[in-house]
């Protein structure tokens, strides 16, 4: 949130604020500065799951696929998903990259999507960007997971 500014920061709590997301439920927003990176132009939030949800994978299944179906409708080309649900919400790392890693994996197998062609995996939390490479690492394989540049965001992203 930084990186995008200060005024990326108050519209998207006002945005989301007024439209009050559901557990699960997307809200695609502006980039603020990051649009000047020349590669976000927007921003989904989604509600995850808190780890003590009684179907906490199927609801963060349900919650990384609303973003995606929302970008794939907004005619994004690519999206970036960082390790929902490990801050506040409670999920330790491992298990939350697990499930983002497991989500985005079943929505790229069901075909449907016509516009999102890259799917980036990343955290400026270092801890927690190795946590999806070895995620990645564990479902598709270690030369996959580093030839696709899955882990920790660069310092000039954070």
């Amino acid at each position: 949130a930084k990186a995008a500014g200060t005024a990326y920061v108050e519209a998207t709590r006002r945005t989301v604020g007024k439209k009050d997301p559901q557990l699960g439920e997307a809200i695609i927003t502006e980039s603020g500065l990051l649009r000047g990176r020349g590669t976000i132009s927007s921003v989904a939030h989604v509600l995850a799951p808190t780890y003590t949800e009684r179907d906490r994978a199927k609801l963060m299944l349900s919650a990384v696929q609303s973003a995606l179906d929302l970008a794939d409708a907004r005619g994004c080309r690519s999206v970036g998903i960082p390790v929902l649900g490990s801050g506040s919400f409670g999920w330790p790392a491992e298990e939350a990259s697990a499930a983002v890693v497991g989500a985005v994996c079943a929505w790229l197998r069901q075909g449907t999507r016509r516009s999102v062609g890259c799917v980036r995996l990343f955290d400026a939390d270092r801890g927690k960007g190795l946590a999806l490479l070895a995620a990645v690492e564990g479902r598709l394989g270690t030369e996959f997971a580093r030839g696709a540049g899955v882990g920790p965001a660069s310092q000039d992203a954070a």
